[in-house]
């Protein structure tokens, strides 16, 4: 996954299967990262980014059989 973050300093990401266990956690730098999935099962995981100022952003992302295609969801 590509992230796109608009704001600099550090930023905790992490990925959490649909019962909230984390399965992938990141800290990223700057407004830019690649975070690796490849390895995740299909389904349905959440995407939770948190700044240095504990502000938290959670997307809901689908990941198909196809390991190239996921489909972020604003709710």
């Amino acid at each position: 996954i590509s992230l796109i973050v608009n704001q600099e300093g550090t930023q905790l990401v992490e990925i959490m299967d649909a019962t909230g266990r984390t399965v992938k956690q990141n800290v990223i730098y700057g407004n830019e990262n690649q975070i690796e999935i490849s390895d995740l099962r299909t389904g349905v995981y959440f995407l939770q980014v948190t700044d240095e100022g504990g502000n938290t952003v959670t997307k809901r992302i689908v990941k198909y059989w196809f390991t190239w295609k996921w489909k972020i969801e604003n709710w």
